[in-house]
């Protein structure tokens, strides 16, 4: 028996980092490497049982004295390695779509600049994880890892595509930290744990958190 067959790589975005406080989650978890610190972070309710966020806001950046955004490229974290179950073309698609949308979404705020000055702060993204497997959150399971395959577990008949991204904000300018976030979202179901990861079963979750984003970007950046 197969089980959930984890083709795990990297893929994502970006809201959570510009969102609210919420209530504490589960002490120790394994990281990819990819944020400066991974302490304090915090689970952030979404009213979305697709949906899992935790974040830690500086008081800093929770003053109000930030008014633009600066976002670098999107990246895979670590380096992907392809499979039978996710191919060159489609991690390509994954990051080019992430990359065209959060860069489009953030200049329809007007809050988009292209120039590090005083009272600008810079995003960092990465995608740390995209996998095909079964339903379901889990705080444990999907904190900061990347590339890990997991034992058969769980229910087959609810398999679904997964996006993991870590992100951070940081000072344009001084580059101290602002704010840390992970991100999971659940995708397309899927038929089987045969099936290949494909750009259709994870743009609905990127769609969403380019939604998330925006209205974090109207409400943090005064």
């Amino acid at each position: 028996m197969l089980g959930k067959c984890k083709a795990i790589l990297s893929a994502i975005i970006a809201a959570g980092l510009l969102a609210g406080c919420g209530s504490t989650a589960e002490d120790e978890v394994k990281r990819s490497g990819f944020l400066s610190q991974y302490d304090s972070m915090v689970e952030i309710p979404t009213g979305d049982d697709d949906l899992f966020k935790m974040r830690w806001v500086s008081d800093e950046f929770a003053s109000g004295k930030y008014s633009k955004l600066m976002i670098d490229p999107v990246v895979f974290f670590p380096a992907p390695m392809t499979s039978d179950k996710v191919s060159d073309e489609v991690l390509a698609d994954i990051l080019k779509y992430t990359n065209d949308s959060i860069t489009k979404s953030a200049a329809s705020t007007g809050k988009l600049v292209t120039k590090a000055e005083p009272g600008t702060v810079r995003l960092r993204l990465a995608i740390t994880g995209a996998s095909i497997d079964d339903q379901g959150l889990s705080a444990i399971q999907y904190l900061p890892i990347a590339f890990i395959a997991s034992a058969a577990t769980g229910n087959l008949d609810n398999l679904a595509a997964k996006l993991t991204v870590e992100g951070e904000v940081i000072d344009a300018v001084t580059g101290e930290l602002l704010s840390t976030a992970f991100l999971v979202g659940i995708g397309k179901e899927v038929e089987d744990d045969e099936a290949v990861l494909n750009f259709d079963m994870v743009q609905p979750v990127i769609d969403k958190w380019n939604q998330e984003m925006v209205a974090g970007i109207k409400r943090d950046l005064k």
